[in-house]
């Protein structure tokens, strides 16, 4: 089975955007986006705040300050991998459980899809929490929630992340993956990432129609 997974944070929303921006103003400092050189130690680098202080209390709450926001170029990549017959799409996130139930919420609210519902699975319960709104819908999105990607790595599957520790774990895996870094937001030095050579080979997005050509390629799909 042709499978595509997406992760969830800085693919189909600007998070670096809204962690640098709290940041600043509770550590008083002045940093981009551009700034951030990787995901690795990011708060023991940069910040005077607790990372998981920051899930806790600002990420994906509404009366949060800064609003995480979708990137909508990608999510219509995503929505066109859905509604294709020949591509099994879903979202694989890295969420820690005491964030599991904001996250879905949020994701419920913004993640808006025409005729597309959202289906959410904790990697720790055989329980699946649907968006009861759009039961109705006729193509339903599942919404991985596990820390190990790596796990769902096979020759006909393809990661989309922005971490390239995540991608190069996908493909020691048996899978295909592409490091997405969007080309007006960030410049990440990926090699000190990675535990090998693997960057050598692997491929880099900068774009989200880059992204949908990638999957074209691996797929042989041109009707995509």
């Amino acid at each position: 089975m042709r499978q595509v997974f997406f992760d969830f944070d800085g693919v189909l929303n600007n998070m670096l955007d809204v962690w640098v921006a709290h940041n600043n103003e509770a550590s008083n400092k002045n940093l981009k986006p551009e700034d951030i050189l990787s995901w690795n130690g990011i708060a023991e680098q940069y910040s005077d705040i607790n990372a998981y202080a920051f899930l806790d209390d600002h990420a994906y709450h509404k009366d949060a300050k800064y609003q995480v926001e979708v990137e909508h170029d990608m999510l219509a990549v995503m929505e066109k991998c859905i509604k294709h017959s020949a591509v099994n799409t879903q979202i694989l996130t890295s969420t820690m459980d005491k964030h599991f139930d904001v996250k879905m919420l949020w994701m419920n609210e913004n993640l808006i899809m025409e005729n597309v519902r959202l289906t959410h699975i904790r990697h720790d319960s055989v329980c699946a929490f649907m968006d009861v709104s759009r039961m109705n819908a006729d193509y339903n999105l599942k919404v991985v929630h596990d820390h190990f990607k790596h796990n769902y790595a096979h020759k006909d599957a393809v990661l989309v992340d922005d971490r390239a520790a995540n991608c190069e774990n996908f493909v020691k895996a048996g899978g295909k993956a592409i490091l997405y870094r969007n080309k007006d937001k960030y410049k990440f030095n990926c090699t000190h990432e990675l535990d090998s050579g693997i960057f050598d080979s692997l491929p880099v997005a900068q774009t989200p129609e880059d992204v949908m050509n990638f999957i074209k390629e691996c797929f042989d799909l041109s009707s995509l």
